[in-house]
């Protein structure tokens, strides 16, 4: 999949949609959907889209990362769908693939899942704030812990404030620019 991905021509393009779409191993599957999201080609992105409704959660959860890939900002609002979903495992979809969008929209929506009952949603939300802003909230030389509840309500106000005063400043990065976190200030 990573080879037809690199040659990236219309008939290899064609071929990971064929195996996104197709009777393939659901390996196989999950592998082309990720490369398809990686081509820069939107044609693709309607199937996608509609891959996201998926009753799998491994093909909805890859489309919903390829999708924010691919469509960046114009994805925010497709994936936070996912997020306002009542299941647990949906709402960890879209959480997770907000980060992908590489857009300054999706920050408010991370810092919204800070909040929410389930721990393993807020951690995702402090991991893609961390990609899309390069920044975290320390408690001494430790990210802040949202493990318990009040602690995250904690973290939440201090991501709060900083984002309404930096939201138009802050550079915002993606999953391809690594760069360690920094604390907010």
């Amino acid at each position: 999949m990573d080879a037809l991905r690199k040659a990236n021509t219309p008939k290899t393009r064609d071929a990971l949609a064929q195996n996104a779409a197709g009777n393939s191993t659901l390996v196989v599957r999950l592998e082309a959907i990720r490369n398809l999201g990686r081509t820069g080609d939107t044609k693709y992105l309607p199937m996608l889209v509609e891959m996201m409704k998926s009753d799998n959660a491994q093909i909805k959860g890859a489309a919903a990362q390829a999708v924010g890939t691919l469509a960046g900002e114009a994805a925010v609002q497709d994936v936070t769908a996912l997020v306002r979903n009542i299941d647990v495992e949906t709402r960890q979809t879209g959480a997770n693939a907000l980060e992908y969008t590489h857009a300054r929209t999706a920050v408010p929506t991370l810092i919204g899942l800070l909040l929410d009952p389930n721990p393993s949603i807020r951690q995702t939300a402090v991991a893609g704030l961390a990609v899309l802003t390069h920044r975290v909230v320390l408690d001494g030389n430790r990210w802040g812990d949202i493990s318990i509840p009040q602690d995250a309500i904690s973290v939440h106000q201090k991501w709060t404030l900083w984002w309404n005063s930096h939201a138009d400043s802050a550079e915002i990065g993606g999953m391809n620019d690594c760069v360690a976190p920094t604390a907010l200030n």
